[in-house]
């Protein structure tokens, strides 16, 4: 039954992308008043059919910042050189103030890449580092992992990226003396029209676990990185994604796409209509001494904004862990909704409040619902430079109880700078 929802949900998602395809006629002037019909991607479709009344048709009466928006090259402001070098960063810190506990937890990721590329090649070294603090009813505790190795191969998504890493893992803050190799390689296309661009890509990793690890999933905690950024101990991993955005702009991409925007909202730094879709698929195997698990795991996310005051993410995620040891299933999925109200929607400040909507379902369990608040201040120095700071407070709404009764979960104070040429 499960298997049965997943599927017509699927289907039902692209069924949508697809239906908002075909020509659409853009407002942008010629010689003799009349329109320009193009075919495109769809999104743009939706931006025009859609979008158009909140920003009161400000493309038919500026069609010169639209058409500036199409110069690929004209985003950065380096050099010519600095286009043959790579350089990306993003530090996250994380306090989370637990409800009902006298502790606290804290977190900090860092992920970085610097490299020099060419048309046909490219190298790129890179150092990933995460430490977590948890200091929770007079017990602490703390561990210190990190990563560091190099890649090479041809850099160009737009004509074929094909990239292989090699990689050494240190988890001895909490494995003495135990660091292993992994390698992981990755195939990306990107296309682009005038208005749009998308980028399809599969990638493979494969790590050599030592016995002595279990290889259960790291506890990482995250409000910007995808969550296998985060877990360094499968065996092995298999990833395919999709990504179409009426955003050209490449630096306003989510970070594993090379861009500054957190994972779960796509949209948040964009200050104009737009839409995207992503949907990625990823196949996780353990197996060792002490355990025997296959986890899959597919999510999409939608996200809408609609002029420079309002934007909705609407994602689906669903996990299904087949372990093998044990002769167990478990069949989870959530449905997240936000509403992003834009108070301050400045091209280089941003402040945003976030009203968000989770529900969580466990096959045999109890479904949960939570009902979470946040605020985000955003700061951007050109395309280059991004910082995001915010409060959230995660909530567990007992709506069947009572329509207005929450339980309060924790409260999230965060931050994250990001920098990229």
């Amino acid at each position: 039954m499960q298997s049965g929802i997943k599927i017509i949900i699927v289907c039902l998602f692209w069924t949508f992308v697809w239906s908002i395809q075909g020509e659409t006629t853009f407002p942008v002037s010629s010689a003799n008043n009349t329109y320009e019909v193009r075919a495109d991607f769809g999104l743009e479709t939706l931006q025009y059919k859609y979008f158009s009344l909140w920003e009161n048709n400000s493309a038919v009466y500026h069609p010169q910042s639209i058409q500036a928006e199409l110069d690929y090259n004209s985003y950065s402001s380096f050099p010519e050189w600095s286009k043959n070098v790579t350089f990306h960063s993003a530090q996250e810190f994380l306090y989370i103030d637990v409800a009902k506990s006298e502790g606290n937890i804290q977190e900090f990721n860092s992920f970085n890449t610097l490299g020099v590329k060419y048309k046909l090649a490219g190298v790129e070294l890179f150092y990933n580092l995460m430490n977590n603090w948890n200091d929770k009813n007079t017990k602490a505790s703390s561990y210190y992992f990190n990563q560091y190795g190099i890649g090479a191969g041809f850099p160009d998504s737009e004509s074929l990226r094909l990239f292989g890493w090699l990689i050494h893992t240190d988890l001895s803050d909490v494995y003495p003396e135990i660091d292993f190799s992994c390698f992981k390689a990755q195939l990306a296309k990107s296309f682009s029209s005038k208005r749009q661009i998308a980028e399809l890509g599969i990638e493979y990793e494969y790590n050599e676990i030592p016995d002595t690890v279990s290889n259960e999933e790291l506890l990482t905690i995250s409000e910007y990185f995808p969550d296998d950024y985060l877990d360094w101990t499968p065996d092995t991993r298999f990833s395919a994604y999709v990504y179409a955005s009426s955003i050209k702009n490449f630096y306003l991409e989510p970070f594993f796409l090379n861009g500054h925007t957190p994972v779960w909202s796509p949209l948040l730094l964009a200050n104009k209509s737009a839409g995207s879709v992503l949907c990625r698929f990823t196949s996780e195997d353990r197996e060792n001494a002490a355990v025997d698990n296959r986890q899959i795991v597919l999510d999409g996310i939608l996200s809408l904004n609609f002029g420079n005051y309002f934007g909705l993410d609407f994602r689906y995620d669903s996990e299904t862990k087949d372990d093998n040891k044990n002769n167990t299933k478990e069949d989870t999925f959530n449905v997240t909704g936000n509403m992003r109200f834009i108070f301050i929607g400045r091209e280089s400040y941003r402040l945003i409040g976030i009203l968000e909507y989770l529900y969580h379902k466990t096959k045999d369990e109890d479904a949960s619902e939570n009902l979470n608040f946040g605020l985000y201040g955003i700061l951007r120095l050109k395309n280059h430079l991004n910082l995001i700071a915010y409060l959230k407070l995660d909530n567990e709404w007992q709506r069947k109880d009572d329509f207005l009764e929450f339980d309060h979960i924790d409260n999230k104070l965060g931050t994250v700078l990001s920098l990229r040429l």
